[in-house]
Parts: structure tokens; C-alpha cells; sequence
């Protein structure tokens, strides 16, 4: 009998996988549907990235819900604590092998009407999405994020409008709830605050039109766009988000990521299947990242 590794290996063979290029002389990957499904499987098996799996398989959401309250009853002393009295969070444990930023995302409509657990599931939506994307943000500052969210948005309804904001004429689009990340820290988040933004919107609001508003702000895609945007004769002037001076010139460049991405996607997808936000930031990330 044949052994099951090598029938696994033949079926996740590499080449099976291999994504078609548009112009492979300029690294520029087609922006296709079927590149998009190649790079999606590719996460789904990879045990670095949970969420994938959980976004399709949510088969533990009554075991989820029992962990969830007994991590509350542990931890809700500490977590009051540092909430109120601003002190330094430390994370006294490896979260990597926990419940994904999925469950705890789709918590919040659970717990909708229980403000604690409310305050409680923000705090470990920024830590899950931090640890997954490996976005290195600080366990401090995650910490004051997460009260700056709650002091605005004091329950789900307030966070569920806010975050269909885009939905809006984009020119009309004050971006607050990404705001939030930016300013009265010392760094800018503007990578945190877009994944945020993204993740909850794409799980929150799955199967509508508010689930795919926000491209996720990376450097990877950043420094990518040129290639899409020269091909398209797109205008776009890119800058390093390091080189920005206060938050009304991060919300412009942002704003203009937003407009450019739409137009390179559009461009491409004339007169066939447009992919969506998601796709394209997954796509052009995992296809140029290094490493």
C-alpha cells in the first residue's frame, strides 16, 4: 500500500501551485481568481497561519466558548487592572498555539451585550492579529489601543458602523477607528490598524458587501504597487510610511493606497472575474515577500 505522505506530498505537489505571471520578466503576478485560490490554499496548510483554517472550519465554537470563559475568569482581574490603571501588560504565555483571532472576532457577536467580555475580546483580537501577522507591536501598546477602542466604541454596534465607514465615498471617509492607532502613541500602526480593520470587517461581515473595505497597509504590497500601477499607467507616488510626518499625511497616503489598489485590481479585471481586496493583498504579499 502506498504510503499517505507521498500521496499528501503528490497532492500538495510545489508546481501544482506555481502562479502564472502577467509579465514573469517584471515579477508581476496575474491578478487572477486561480492565483488567488493557489495562494489561499497554500496559507490554509500552513500551520503558521490558523486563521485560515478557522475561517472555514469553525466546528469547535462550543468548545471555544467554554475556554473563553474560563481564560475570562483567570485573567479578568489582571486584565481590569492594567485597563484601568494603564499598567504595562505582560503576556505570561506562548498565544501562538491558542484559539485563532477568528473565534475571537466572531466572540464579539456573542458576547454583544456583556461589556466586559466586550473590552476583554478587543484586548485579545489586537494580541491574536499582532502574534499572527507578526506586526511586533508592542504588548503596551496594544494594551492602550485597546482602551482607546473601547472608550470610543463602547459596544459592538458602535464598532460594527465604524468599521463599514468606507462604504462611504471614499474622499468623505475620515478613517476614525484607524485613527485610533495613530495617534498618542509613539509609533504610528498603521499596519496593525489596517489589519484590524480588515480581518474583523472580512469575518464580522462575511458574505456582504461590507467584508472586503480595507486593503491591509504592508510594506511588502507598498513597495510592490509601482509595478502594477507603471504597467496600468496608474498615478501613484509611493512613499515610506517611516517618512510621514502626522497623522493628516498618513490618512492621505492611505486614502490614495485605497484608490490605487481599486484601480489596479479593475485594471487588470476588465471583462473577467474581479478579485477582491483580500485576494489581492494576500496574492501580491505572498508572491514577493522574501523568506
Amino acid at each position: 500500500m502506498p504510503s499517505i505522505i507521498k500521496q499528501l506530498n503528490d497532492e500538495l505537489n510545489h508546481t501544482s501551485f506555481e502562479l502564472e505571471f502577467d509579465d514573469e520578466d517584471n515579477g508581476i503576478i496575474a491578478l487572477t481568481t486561480e492565483n488567488v485560490q493557489k495562494v489561499e490554499t497554500m496559507l490554509r496548510y500552513n500551520p503558521d497561519y490558523p486563521q485560515f483554517i478557522d475561517l472555514k472550519n469553525l466546528k469547535k465554537e462550543d468548545e471555544f466558548k467554554k475556554y473563553l470563559d474560563e481564560k475570562y475568569d483567570k485573567e479578568k482581574n489582571f486584565v481590569n487592572k492594567y485597563l484601568i490603571n494603564k499598567e504595562k501588560y505582560e503576556d505570561t504565555k506562548n498565544i501562538k498555539y491558542e484559539y485563532s483571532s477568528v473565534y475571537y472576532i466572531k466572540a464579539l457577536v456573542d458576547y454583544k451585550s456583556d461589556k466586559d467580555k466586550y473590552t476583554y475580546l478587543i484586548l485579545l483580537i489586537l494580541r491574536k492579529i499582532n502574534s499572527e501577522n507578526n506586526t511586533r507591536v508592542s504588548l503596551n501598546d496594544i494594551g492602550q489601543i485597546a482602551c482607546k477602542i473601547v472608550d470610543k466604541y463602547s459596544d459592538y454596534d458602535k464598532l460594527a458602523d465604524a468599521l463599514k465607514e468606507p462604504s462611504k465615498k471614499t474622499k468623505e471617509c475620515n478613517y476614525e477607528l484607524i485613527k485610533i492607532f495613530c495617534e498618542g502613541l509613539q509609533k504610528r500602526y498603521l499596519s496593525l490598524a489596517t489589519k484590524f480593520c480588515h480581518y474583523v470587517s472580512f469575518v464580522l461581515f462575511y458574505g456582504t458587501n461590507y467584508a472586503d473595505l480595507y486593503s491591509i497597509y504592508d510594506e511588502v504590497v507598498n513597495n510592490s504597487l509601482p509595478k502594477y500601477t507603471n504597467k496600468y499607467n496608474i498615478e501613484f507616488e509611493k512613499k515610506e510610511l517611516t517618512n510621514l510626518k502626522d497623522w493628516d499625511e498618513i490618512l492621505d497616503y492611505y486614502r490614495k493606497y485605497q484608490e490605487v489598489i481599486k484601480k489596479v485590481i479593475e485594471s487588470y479585471g476588465k471583462g473577467s472575474k474581479i478579485i477582491s481586496r483580500n485576494g489581492f493583498d494576500h496574492l501580491i504579499w505572498y508572491s514577493n515577500k522574501k523568506g
